[in-house]
């Protein structure tokens, strides 16, 4: 139970860091449309003007998309009763396949919002 909790309340402060940096980009550049996004940084990509904000970016990302070091919700227990044992075949194959889904996403977003496209 207590992990769980801790679990959420881990994944609560992801999201709150990614919105809060993703705030930051659209009251930069005063939208919400990405491609205006896009269109803006023909000069210069956002991650030359504000590489810090991009690093955090990227490391957000790590957190969000349970990379390593940011998996201990996963982590919890060792690998023999690990969240991942009751799944099998097709089933594990379905879930990593979201897992990879979810980061493909996160990269298409990191690319659109800071390397200009």
């Amino acid at each position: 139970m207590l992990g769980c909790f801790r679990a959420a309340a881990q994944f609560i402060s992801f999201e709150i860091l990614l919105s809060t940096i993703f705030l930051i980009v659209f009251v930069l550049f005063s939208c919400f449309n990405y491609e205006l996004i896009v269109a803006h940084q023909r000069k210069a990509a956002l991650v030359c003007c504000f590489p810090t904000l991009a690093i955090i970016t990227l490391f957000a990302f790590f957190m969000e998309t349970n990379r390593p070091p940011f998996d201990l919700s996963e982590a919890e227990s060792d690998v023999v009763a690990g969240y991942n044992v009751e799944y099998g075949g097709m089933l594990f194959g379905l879930f990593y396949l979201g897992e990879y889904l979810n980061l493909f996403a996160a990269c298409t977003m990191l690319i659109l919002v800071f390397c200009a496209g």
